[in-house]
């Protein structure tokens, strides 16, 4: 039995070495100005046997527990420690091992580079998330027929509705369905760093993933300006903060509590000093931060005793009122930012000399809608000033005193008539001039 083992071994390394022999020289061909395509094709076709192969071998392998004769719990460890493989790939790769044992006609179509290996690979986990294998076995000709013509896409596609059709026929119901399935793996984390940045993580269902990259396209695209500087991955994560701010504006607040509290000391709000400053859950927020949020908020002196213990609570004050806010939608139309397009949904109210340190008036000429995005966070985080009147021109300078821009009041487009109104306005024109006319003859008669 060994020498059969060992001549068997030494057939395989003679194929081996010719397939390496036969990589050299492709390895050799001058490829500039030839075409590539049907290569290329072939190349693909050829990538595919080798999978298939790698994973018939890796399949005998973990089913010898081959694995643990070398020191390794499993075939998975085995491919992260010997052949360094990535920890998803190497489960990836012993699932579709284990799989394609299964599917007979997959793994042919397979080892002859008919298909490729995402499609075999889309083909195994719809067989291991059915756990049905009778029934797999029987839908399987079709699912091959699919992907030797179509792409993974495809196969994914007919293999769910396959698996619908399969749940209802045995009557699956909660997370035995296929829909169940997906929302149980549907999760969320979110952390805090020691600096307080925050990390989000989601895995999302098929109908979470189209509502939320939906949400997030749109607030994206309002977001987004015509040569703008933030990173696309620093525009999506302020299109999820948008998306959050807008959530918790719009939520009923039980007993006026409102939806972010930050606790300031006055001095701090004022600018001149760096005391107290933070949210309710102890994030600490700089004091422009904090300004920037008091532009459009409630703002509550509390007083305090010398041990830091609230005695007394002021009035609450709404800086600028809802009637003032609609008539700076009327006026500005959204942001005043040089530039700048955001719609007034994405604005908030900013005191020009600010209410809390300048002890700016709370009025028209004062005050001017900010996207919440980028300009309203400039003026304050970002050194940028403004000078001018607001229900005019207004002047924007960065904190090197470089001019970037004004902007004015945006002018409502010239109105067109309708043929109505032509219509209304020449029947009024008439009978002005008989009123004109008959107003004449009167004065003559006098």
């Amino acid at each position: 039995m060994a020498n059969v083992c060992s001549l068997d071994l030494k057939q395989e390394l003679g194929a081996l070495a010719k397939l390496f022999e036969a990589l050299d020289e492709l390895a050799a061909d001058d490829v500039a100005g030839v075409a590539q395509r049907d290569v290329l094709a072939l190349l693909d076709r050829a990538r595919a046997r080798l999978d298939a192969e790698t994973s018939r071998r890796l399949g005998e392998l973990d089913r010898q527990g081959e694995h643990r004769a070398l020191g390794y719990r499993s075939a998975a460890g085995f491919l992260m420690g010997r052949m360094r493989c990535a920890r998803h790939e190497a489960y990836r790769r012993v699932r579709v091992a284990r799989h394609v044992e299964g599917m007979p006609e997959l793994g042919a179509l397979w080892a002859r580079g008919a298909i490729t290996s995402t499609h075999v690979d889309a083909a195994a986990r719809i067989r291991h998330g059915a756990g049905a294998d009778e029934a797999f076995a029987q839908f399987e000709s079709s699912l091959g027929r699919i992907a030797t013509v179509g792409q993974p896409e495809d196969v994914v596609d007919s293999g769910r509705a396959w698996r619908e059709a399969l749940d209802d026929h045995l009557d699956r119901d909660g997370s035995e369905t296929l829909a169940g399935s997906l929302r149980d793996r549907q999760l969320a984390t979110f952390a805090r760093s020691i600096d307080d940045m925050g990390f989000l993580q989601a895995t999302f269902d098929p109908e979470g993933a189209m509502i939320v990259s939906r949400a997030v396209e749109l607030a994206y695209e309002r977001g987004h300006r015509a040569g703008d500087p933030r990173r696309p991955q620093r525009q999506r994560a302020d299109a999820i903060v948008e998306i959050c701010t807008a959530y918790l504006a719009g939520s009923p607040r039980t007993g006026n509590r409102p939806h972010v509290l930050v606790v300031t000391d006055a001095a701090t709000l004022a600018g001149e000093q760096v005391g107290r400053a933070h949210s309710a859950d102890g994030t600490r927020l700089s004091a422009e931060t904090i300004r920037r949020l008091a532009c459009d908020a409630f703002v509550q002196q509390i007083l305090g005793g010398n041990d830091g213990v609230p005695l007394a609570m002021g009035r609450a004050a709404r800086l600028f009122t809802p009637d003032q806010y609609r008539a700076m939608v009327v006026r500005d139309f959204g942001c005043r930012g040089p530039g700048c397009q955001a719609g007034p949904n994405e604005c908030e109210a900013h005191h020009l000399d600010e209410w809390t340190s300048d002890h700016g008036p709370t009025d028209l000429a004062n005050g001017a809608l900010f996207c919440r995005g980028h300009c309203h966070r400039q003026l304050h985080e970002g050194g940028w000033t403004v000078t001018g009147d607001a229900n005019g021109r207004l002047e924007f300078r960065d904190r090197d005193g470089n001019h970037l821009g004004s902007s004015d009041p945006r002018v409502a487009p010239e109105s067109i008539p309708t043929k109505r109104g032509t219509a209304r306005a020449l029947e009024h024109g008439a009978i002005r001039a008989r009123v004109d006319a008959l107003a004449g003859a009167l004065s003559s008669r006098q």
